[in-house]
């Protein structure tokens, strides 16, 4: 429970608690970018523990506008109360800076690629058409002269072999060449059926192994029953003679024979003790038979696997002797093929491996005209998210808003110095600048961290508080009306900017400001040591002490 709340007797955790305040207050929680929006760091989402720093300012928590909070969060919290963070920080923006560093990933992989590939290529492949950079068009220019070689040289190849046919047809009879042409016809049967004989004998032997796997396991299981029933006739003669609590002996003469001599009640009939006996006798009938005919399909594989061998035995002789009866006609052919024939193929040999690198390479290099493709696609989307993004930013009035942050910060330094001239002591005015990526805040020319001392300071940061709340009334604006200070402020320096008697007229503009219409809803709550006599304020007088203490 210590991550949950109750909400109307609901148990809810603390994301869905922070929803909760946001869609009641009417604000919509969006994405911003911490610093530059084209870092690798993904955007997180400004909810409701971002917001409430600039609601609820603690007592130590006197330096700074929202304390323990970086600057870019600080900057989307105030364009949220202003009503320009959804324009400003728009779910668009946040997809085309997503898209538009896809694009920058995807091109330099591209480049990358191409380096890799052109180095690599050139060192794999020794083809003239690739010697400065690998192309398209290089590509297909040296497949295309590749495979002109390779049609010339297997053309000449052609030539030289219906050459030598020519003077084998002149010198050899017709009767030597029908002869050679049915030993060739009767060596491709015998082939065929070498394959046929050795797929059949792969799949009896792989039988067999299955066979002899399911006899092991059916003797195993006759063994394990067999046991069994030896232990089913040895238990019942064991008696009990210890107690198993206290270990102590059993003597119960008394005991009917009937009965259990250890719980004394009536025992089964004698016939219920032989189930388990008569159950295993009918499983080692049926396990003996499943075995008997396991061991005949066993033996009538073997049988089968041992003809196989044999037929393939004979195959391979009547293979070998057609070889035999055919290798003077091969020497014959090899000795009226000229040697050219030999130096054709080779070369052939090489042109078709350089061929298929060139058509891999071929394919890697299409890869890269996906990557384009890719980023030409993604391109059309963000030129599209870019004219969204250009429209909504262009609705963000920076002026307005900086007027109304500014016309906040004047009306309460004027109602303080009104009633207490020497409470602000500086004579330069202060100036809200509000832009798509950067906020300050300014005295005069100067930043006011750098600016004001400790007093001032204080006096400074309740008035942003107050250029907050009279955002409330303001169409547009998402300041939820509600604010929370803690009194005394303990400052940097040690000090509590103002003492106790000077509380009332720093709160008094506050007063004022809920007085005015519109303001009907919001609250604004403050803890501190005085306020008495402060008209238009509800006070509760707190009687125990709380103390902090550090853990």
């Amino acid at each position: 429970m210590k991550t949950k709340a109750i909400v109307n007797g609901e148990i809810i955790n603390r994301d869905d608690l922070h929803q909760l305040f946001l869609n009641r207050l009417g604000i919509t929680p969006f994405r911003f970018p911490q610093g530059n929006p084209y870092d690798s760091r993904a955007w997180p989402t400004l909810g409701w523990r971002g917001l409430v720093r600039h609601l609820y300012r603690r007592q130590k928590m006197w330096a700074d506008l929202a304390d323990q909070q970086y600057e870019s969060e600080q900057h989307a919290c105030l364009a949220q109360f202003l009503g320009i963070g959804e324009r400003l920080f728009s779910g668009q923006y946040a997809e085309l800076v997503q898209k538009q560093n896809r694009i920058r990933t995807l091109e330099f992989d591209r480049d990358q690629f191409l380096s890799t590939l052109d180095k690599v290529t050139r060192e794999i492949v020794d083809v003239k058409e690739l010697g400065v950079a690998v192309t398209s068009q290089s590509l297909e220019d040296a497949v295309t002269r590749l495979q002109s070689e390779i049609e010339n040289k297997t053309n000449r190849r052609r030539e030289l072999l219906e050459d030598a046919v020519k003077n084998v047809e002149l010198t050899t009879p017709p009767k030597v060449e029908s002869s050679v042409e049915r030993l060739g016809a009767d060596l491709g049967k015998i082939r065929e059926q070498q394959e046929q004989v050795q797929a059949s004998l792969r799949r009896t032997e792989d039988r067999l192994r299955e066979l002899n796997q399911q006899q092991l396991l059916l003797n195993e299981e006759l063994g394990r029953l067999a046991r069994a029933e030896t232990a089913t006739r040895l238990f019942p003669k064991l008696k009990i003679t210890h107690c198993p609590a206290c270990d102590q002996a059993i003597n119960q003469p008394d005991t009917p024979p009937d009965n259990c001599f250890l719980c004394t009640r009536p025992q089964p009939p004698s016939g219920n003790s032989n189930e388990f006996a008569r159950r295993a006798e009918f499983e080692k009938q049926q396990i003996a038979g499943e075995l008997t005919e396991t061991r005949q399909l066993i033996l009538d594989l073997t049988k089968e696997s041992t003809a196989q061998k044999a037929g393939l035995i004979s195959l391979t002789a009547q293979a070998r002797r057609i070889e035999i009866d055919l290798r003077p006609v091969r020497i014959a052919v090899a000795a009226v093929v000229s040697p050219e024939v030999t130096l054709i193929d080779v070369e052939s040999g090489r042109l078709q491996e350089r061929l298929s690198q060139l058509e891999r390479i071929r394919g890697t290099l299409a890869k890269r005209e996906s990557l384009t493709e890719q980023i030409n696609s993604i391109q059309k989307e963000v030129t599209e998210l870019e004219r969204q993004v250009k429209e909504f930013k262009a609705d963000v009035d920076f002026d307005g808003a900086n007027q109304l942050m500014e016309n906040g910060f004047k009306t309460y330094l004027n109602r303080i110095v009104e009633t207490h001239p020497t409470s602000w002591t500086q004579t330069l005015p202060i100036k809200v600048s509000i832009r798509e990526r950067e906020f300050s805040i300014k005295v005069g020319k100067s930043n006011w961290r750098t600016k004001l001392g400790g007093t001032q300071t204080l006096i400074f940061l309740l008035a942003y508080h107050y250029a907050l709340m009279a955002l409330t009334k303001v169409d547009g604006c998402h300041y939820p009306g509600f604010a929370v200070l803690d009194f005394q402020a303990k400052l940097d320096d040690g000090t509590t900017g103002i003492g106790k008697d000077q509380e009332n007229f720093v709160v008094t503009p506050f007063i004022r400001l809920l007085a005015q219409e519109g303001m009907e809803n919001a609250q604004l709550i403050v803890a501190g040591n005085a306020f008495e006599g402060l008209e238009g304020a509800h006070r509760i007088q707190l009687t125990h002490i709380w103390i902090e203490t550090e853990m």
